[in-house]
């Protein structure tokens, strides 16, 4: 009886631990699907999927079209209150978060402006802070919202590439962004993805994929979701990866999205999966380990890697993170599959085979810089030079890299050295810190300088600031490249638009005006109608500053002037009388 007991009561636990990870996993994808209206009243077409690739980070949410154009007008998904409110150059533009009584959280970005309601809150507190750019958090009482009020209307602010609106939902708890479409909006999407080629890695000194020691393309032929490789079998040895190149696109629009679900077998054995649920923002530049970053940088096609790099902490992967790569015995032959879902279940298959063959040349050692380092990703890594210091903290590297340091003679204009620390080909996932030391620099020159970067050996450069300490002059950056010290001594230059000494801005809608720099970039400016700040919005994409005319101007004679300051404390001026 007692041998029973323990059998029966084996059973009953495990069955306890079925149900019980069947109901975790039911809560973790089981979204509401019919809570969430669509946030415009016209169709809805994708510009842009969640998870989709972008530069540095997966996409968070769906780009909505807006048939060409600004000024859709926008409405709160469901009843709520507007919990944070951002307006920005950058990023998101303006945007507007609302918050919801069922837990989560949606986003609505790249706004052009606000409903009158909301826009009187925001300017409010622009003029009280007498800045554009300003983030706000209302009570939860201030701003409440019944399902389909109007909240906006569509535009193209921030660093949007055109007309569209952006639109999350995130959980309320970890604000995490959630793939929006497993949450019932009506975008149709009855096409199949897209596979373009597949990319295969030799894994380590010894491997070879068709004799060669380097990663080797191979092209697809196939269609409506059949595909297979041009040049198969391929002969491998060793221990090899794979990656795979492919889009997805849905019903009424041409865009390129992202991919939602990828798997690959062998002899009809997951060896790796991914799914693309939910990827939380500080989690979100991992992509850069996801992607063959070089042949990314390189060529522009995106491969998504099948197998995970040591240090890809992206909690997409279905599949153990150590599998993926495979080793085959002598002769030994597998059938590989690749299959690739979009969210609406339309999917595509590519198979192709592999063989094993020790058909390849022992390698070529080659002989390497002396002054290259072997850097581990789980350990703090240091150059330290007599005029340099590079530190790399544990875990900012994605997998062990052979790191190549040199120095070249000073380039267009730079006043150090220029060192060239590894190159743009590999990504680094935070911010590193270097330090040029720099002596016999007057206090002047000390202000007016700057650590720049370029990743084409000195023919362009980037600004990356600098602060000094003493002789050293140090940054904090998140790309490889070459870096030296620059003077940034010109001043920003002002070009009114559409504006003039004396001109008559009755028949106007703004003023606008365009100020550019050189270099450090602008970091400061401020717009002042007759000694009072007067709320100019940014728009860097055109480098342009505009004052809607709001009322807040009275009619007669003014003096507007217009200053603008950039990164290493250059200043210019713009002064002008107009009538209004």
């Amino acid at each position: 009886m007692t041998h029973l007991y323990y059998q029966y009561m084996r059973l009953f636990f495990s069955l306890f631990l079925l149900a019980n990870s069947l109901l975790c996993l039911a809560q973790e994808t089981n979204y509401p699907t019919d809570y969430f209206a669509a946030p415009m009243d016209i169709p809805l077409f994708m510009s842009g999927n969640y998870g989709e690739i972008r530069s540095n980070h997966f996409h968070g949410g769906v780009d909505l079209k807006t048939q060409g154009r600004e000024g859709i007008p926008v409405k709160a998904a469901a009843e709520g209150f507007v919990s944070r409110i951002k307006i920005s150059p950058f990023g998101y533009g303006k945007a507007i978060y609302i918050t919801h009584p069922n837990g989560y959280i949606t986003v609505y970005g790249h706004i052009q402006k606000f409903s009158d309601a909301i826009e009187a809150y925001i300017k409010k507190s622009q003029y009280q802070k007498e800045s554009f750019s300003v983030e706000l958090f209302p009570m939860s009482k201030e701003l409440q919202l019944k399902q389909g009020d109007l909240i906006a209307y569509s535009g193209n602010t921030g660093g949007s590439g055109g007309p569209h609106l952006h639109f999350e939902i995130r959980d309320s708890k970890t604000e995490t962004p959630l793939n929006v479409l497993l949450f019932g909006l009506d975008i149709k999407d009855a096409i199949k993805p897209s596979i373009k080629s597949i990319m295969v890695y030799p894994m380590n000194d010894t491997s070879t994929v068709n004799g060669k020691y380097t990663k080797q393309r191979f092209t697809v032929t196939g269609s409506n979701g059949n595909y297979t490789i041009i040049g198969s079998p391929i002969q491998l040895h060793g221990k090899i990866g794979f990656g795979i190149e492919a889009i997805d696109q849905a019903s009424g629009v041409s865009n390129r999205i992202g991919c939602y679900k990828i798997n690959l077998k062998a002899d009809d054995e997951l060896i790796y999966a991914h799914e693309i649920d939910q990827i939380p923002f500080n989690k979100s530049r991992f992509i850069n380990a996801y992607i063959d970053y070089e042949e990314k940088v390189k060529s522009g096609r995106r491969y998504q890697l099948s197998y995970v790099l040591p240090n890809n902490q992206l909690p997409i992967y279905k599949t153990e993170k150590t599998s993926g790569p495979i080793i085959l015995s002598p002769n030994e032959r597998k059938q590989m599959l690749y299959e690739v879902i979009d969210v609406y279940g339309n999917s595509s298959s590519l198979s192709f085979e592999v063989v094993e063959s020790n058909n390849h040349t022992p390698r070529t050692t080659v002989v390497k810089s002396k002054e290259n380092r072997f850097f581990k990703y789980n350990r703090r890594n240091i150059i330290l030079e007599d005029d340099i210091l590079v530190n790399i903290p544990p875990f900012f590297l994605y997998d062990d890299l052979e790191f190549e340091f040199s120095r070249s003679e000073a380039k267009n204009g730079c006043i150090s050295t220029m060192y060239n620390l590894h190159n743009k080909y590999t990504p680094l996932h935070s911010y590193m810190n270097v330090s040029i030391k720099l002596e016999g620099l007057t206090e002047y020159q000390k202000e007016k300088s700057l650590i720049v970067s370029s990743t084409n050996g000195g023919k362009s450069f980037s600004a990356e600031g600098g602060k000094w300490e003493n002789e050293n002059i140090a940054i904090r950056s998140r790309s490889f490249g070459s870096y030296c010290v620059k003077l940034d001594t010109t001043a920003p230059v002002i070009t009114p638009v559409n504006i003039f000494n004396g001109a008559n801005m009755n028949e106007k809608w703004s003023i606008m005006i365009k100020a550019t720099d050189n270099l450090s970039g602008i970091n400061f400016y401020r717009g002042e109608v007759d000694g009072k700040w007067m709320l100019f919005e940014y728009d860097y994409k055109k480098n342009l500053f505009f004052h809607y005319f709001d009322g807040s101007i009275e009619s007669g004679k003014h003096t507007l002037t217009f200053k603008v300051i950039d990164g290493n404390k250059n200043e210019s001026t713009y002064t002008t009388t107009f009538n209004k």
